[in-house]
């Protein structure tokens, strides 16, 4: 969301807006964004009736409500640097503190970032999560990639429908 508001304070600048009026503006954008609409964090769950692990795609969640929710952290680098503007999307492997099982997490901010791009690059670290962590051993030679590329295929439907999901419930 910062990203939004420096293009729009760019354009302002550009207009030839002095900065006190900038700011009103970027104040009236501000306030209609996060106080008007209410945004309210989403998610949907799905189960993988192959392999153990689950999966849960989240849209708007914040790094307190991710921390508060899961034990395990583990981010597709190795490393939990929190939930920022800075990514698109998140893809995350963790243990769920209610019901003590595994899932796959794909975050987003928002439903502009679940661009086909971004769903696929998410779905590919997602994909790795899955090989690594229940040692399925793939590679790119003819016939050995068949596992991961219909775990891959299952993984992106899944995250589409989350998108479409979320998008019907925006229009309401």
């Amino acid at each position: 969301m910062t990203r939004f508001f420096y293009y729009v304070r760019k354009f302002l600048q550009e207009l030839k807006f002095d900065s006190r009026r900038m700011s009103n503006i970027i104040l009236r954008l501000f306030l209609f964004t996060f106080v008007e609409k209410r945004f309210v964090m989403k998610q949907v769950s799905y189960k993988n009736d192959i392999y153990p692990y689950n999966v849960r795609v989240l849209l708007g969640a914040d790094e307190e409500y991710i921390v508060k929710t899961f034990a395990n952290l583990e981010v597709e680098d190795q490393s939990w640097e929190g939930w920022t503007d800075d990514y698109g999307g998140r893809t995350i492997f963790v243990g769920n503190r209610t019901n003590h099982r595994k899932e796959i997490c794909f975050l987003f901010h928002s439903l502009s970032d679940m661009d086909v791009r971004t769903i696929g690059h998410e779905c590919l670290h997602g994909l790795y999560l899955y090989c690594k962590y229940l040692n399925i051993n793939y590679s790119f030679d003819a016939g050995e990639d068949e596992h991961a590329a219909y775990l891959m295929g299952w993984l992106v439907d899944k995250v589409c429908d989350a998108y479409h999901k979320f998008k019907k419930e925006e229009e309401k």
